[in-house]
């Protein structure tokens, strides 16, 4: 399963759920790359971590706000 929640992606096999954030292509332009920032143990404990990342990630309160408001709409749409 591979779900997309803003600029973030949860990635989940029979053990965990992985958080991840696409960061661009190889020096090839082949190959897709992400970064992982976390691996949790629960659906919930992932949906919880994207919108901290969000605040670590960036210093604009305008940038933050607007991707925080499109992933709490998203996890909306999910349930």
């Amino acid at each position: 399963m591979k779900i997309k929640l803003g600029d973030y992606f949860i990635e989940t096999d029979e053990r965990q759920f992985k958080v991840k954030k696409y960061i661009g292509k190889d020096k090839d332009g082949e190959k897709d790359l992400y970064k992982t920032y976390a691996y949790c143990t629960t659906l919930t404990g992932a949906l919880k971590f994207i919108p901290q990342q969000v605040i670590r990630d960036n210093e604009d309160i305008n940038i933050i706000k607007e991707k925080l408001n499109e992933i709490e709409q998203e996890i909306k749409a999910m349930r």
